[in-house]
């Protein structure tokens, strides 16, 4: 992880764009870790039939899912204990346990939409991520919003699991894409201020926090559209 010069306690225009620099290297270090682990995986047939079966997830594939969210749940309220090694650590933990759980869609997806959905996504992110730098509104009330829609929609989203319902797929899918599209925008003007307004905590251990909620906007910007509209394999 690169690592910056903050020789002030108040962030300058130079300070704050380094801050930046930093947050979305780490956010973008942890897509690709996710990315390896995932093709790792489908391209060893022994470690992918032990996650994944005909019908689903395995027993195995149960743990690797749940395993994410278990890490942000010990990782974000442990952060401010951390050092800056650690919580790196645990920030490639939890990417490449997503990766793990990910493997599938190279399975399920044909490579070509794949590749062309997350090139959509990454541009789509990069607006987002300018438009909420640069605004000047405060974005705080629509992410609330959007935070207390997007519970309801895990929600729906680990009830389908067991339903396999498609029809309950694409719809949750398209609900998803203006959720995560407002948050990334949301998130990213929230990472800003909490720097500018937190000049005595560790820009290190900041970046990598923020990294870590921007992660998961862009994964989720990259899924809900391959949920949409992605070619399955056969198809």
């Amino acid at each position: 992880m690169p690592s910056a010069d903050w020789s002030s306690d108040h962030p300058t225009p130079s300070s704050i764009v380094r801050y930046a620099t930093l947050v979305h290297f780490i956010a973008a270090s942890g897509f690709l870790i996710s990315a390896a682990a995932a093709v790792f995986v489908y391209s060893s047939p022994g470690l992918y039939a032990a996650l994944f079966n005909e019908t689903g997830l395995t027993s195995a594939g149960w743990v690797v899912t749940v395993m994410p969210l278990a890490i942000v749940l010990l990782f974000a309220p442990a952060v401010p204990r951390l050092s800056v090694g650690a919580a790196w650590a645990v920030f490639a933990g939890f990417s490449a346990a997503i990766g793990l759980s990910l493997s599938s869609i190279f399975a399920a997806y044909a490579a070509a939409s794949v590749d062309i959905m997350f090139l959509a996504s990454a541009c789509a992110y990069t607006v987002l991520a300018i438009v909420g730098w640069r605004a000047r509104c405060d974005l705080s009330a629509m992410a609330k919003f959007m935070i207390a829609t997007l519970f309801g929609l895990i929600v729906a989203t680990f009830a389908n699991l067991f339903l396999r319902s498609n029809p309950a797929d694409f719809v949750l899918a398209c609900l998803g894409v203006p959720i995560f599209a407002a948050l990334a925008a949301a998130d990213t003007q929230r990472i800003r201020r909490l720097y500018e307004t937190s000049p005595h905590g560790s820009p290190e251990r900041m970046a990598i926090f923020g990294a870590l909620t921007l992660y998961l906007d862009l994964l989720n910007l990259f899924l809900s559209p391959l949920r949409i509209g992605g070619k399955r394999r056969g198809d």
